[in-house]
């Protein structure tokens, strides 16, 4: 099967590189709006039915509102003052209302009090919460999305006002949105650190600039395609939004760990002496058997979290074996095309001389680094084989 795969692949390596990218340009349009098919809130997901989910849905169901649902604004008092200051918001000249209808149009969002809550109900008046619910009466306007908007008309009603009472924009439409806006700041965080190390990684592992790219670069444009595959998904599937992040980490190190395993026996059998193709031939077809095996058992370990009932971790599952699918299929066939057709430059600047014995990199830190890991790797079988019972009996105790 790989041996047939290896042919192919130096048969036809261009067409090959270019079916991904013609499959990752077709992908990136609708890449571009994976977000807005992913849910935001846990409770809505199937399967989180509890009792304080049916709860939440018999409060909504039998009041106008409640403060866990829709977008609540929440003004904090501890005098009689302050809560003067804070209906305030609601003046009929000035206040909300008509910032709202400024920015929306008249009738399109309204405000209107909730009243006063305190935990000793008697004594609201004198400290508590004053709550004013917000209505969206267009259907075109989605409250999740309208979150920094309503906050900005706050702030600008309270300038206007000339008063600064704090004020708290909450509710489901508020926390879905700060958890929309905090998942995208982590993400922020999150990629670029993790492509550094990996670059990092790789570079000093190949002694290489263009090698320590390659990977990485192919998990991009694996996961390109994959985000696309979730657009298409969340309209029949219920996708949590931190699925998004984690596929990114998985297919990172899963994909650049197969394509690392590719070009590794690729650079071996040229450092034995075989041609290209032949170098080319035996890293798909021993190499691949191994990327294929590990690929298969990640997917078989992500696929089963499928029969979960909770559809946030089912979700999960289906998209996480989806990203290793899509990662490993680039790392068999992407990587080695990319090889086929740049040769030895993949390892640029280094050749493969470089790694041979008796080159300059050999004899320098480079050289003493390979060496140690060889010596430390040998120790580590010898003793590994010399105490093998008593390593599984303590492997075992532990």
């Amino acid at each position: 099967m790989f041996e047939k795969l290896a042919n192919a692949i130096i048969k036809h390596p261009k067409p090959i590189l270019a079916l991904w990218i013609v499959l990752l340009i077709v992908a990136l349009p609708f890449a571009a709006g994976y977000n807005s098919v992913l849910n935001y809130d846990m409770t809505t997901m199937e399967g989180a039915e509890s009792e304080s989910v049916t709860g939440s849905e018999i409060i909504s169901e039998n009041f106008y509102t409640s403060t866990a649902q829709g977008t609540i604004i929440a003004v904090p008092y501890d005098t009689p003052e302050e809560l003067a200051t804070a209906q305030r918001l609601l003046d009929p000249t000035s206040g909300l209302q008509t910032h709202l209808d400024e920015k929306y149009g008249a009738g399109k969002v309204t405000a209107a009090s909730m009243g006063m809550y305190s935990k000793d109900q008697t004594n609201a008046e004198q400290s508590g919460v004053y709550l004013i619910a917000i209505s969206y009466n267009d259907e075109e306007l989605t409250g999740t999305d309208e979150i920094g908007n309503i906050r900005d008309v706050v702030a600008a009603t309270k300038a206007d006002l000339g008063i600064a009472p704090e004020t708290y924009v909450t509710g489901n439409d508020a926390i879905t949105y700060d958890t929309m806006v905090g998942a995208a700041e982590d993400v922020a965080k999150i990629d670029p650190i993790s492509i550094l190390l990996i670059l990092l990684l790789i570079g000093l592992f190949f002694l290489t600039v263009v090698t320590a790219v390659v990977p990485p670069a192919t998990v991009g444009m694996a996961y390109g395609i994959v985000l696309a595959l979730i657009f298409f998904l969340g309209g029949i599937l219920d996708i949590f939004y931190i699925t998004s992040i984690i596929v990114l980490v998985s297919m990172l190190g899963a994909g650049c760990d197969y394509s690392i395993f590719i070009i590794s026996r690729y650079r071996e059998e040229r450092k034995n002496g075989k041609d290209k193709d032949a170098a080319l031939k035996e890293a798909i077809k021993w190499a691949g058997e191994s990327v294929a095996t590990s690929g298969l058992a990640v997917i078989i370990g992500f696929g089963v979290m499928s029969f979960c009932s909770f559809s946030m971790v089912s979700t999960m599952g289906i998209i996480l074996a989806l990203g290793i699918v899509v990662a490993m299929i680039a790392a068999l066939t992407f990587i080695p095309a990319l090889i086929s057709v740049v040769g030895d430059k993949i390892f640029w600047p280094s050749k493969i001389s470089t790694y041979q014995a008796g080159s300059k990199a050999r004899n320098g830190f480079y050289g003493r680094c390979v060496n140690f890991s060889k010596r430390y790797f040998r120790k580590a079988g010898q003793r590994a084989i010399k105490y093998a019972v008593p390593i599984v009996v303590a492997a075992l105790l532990v």
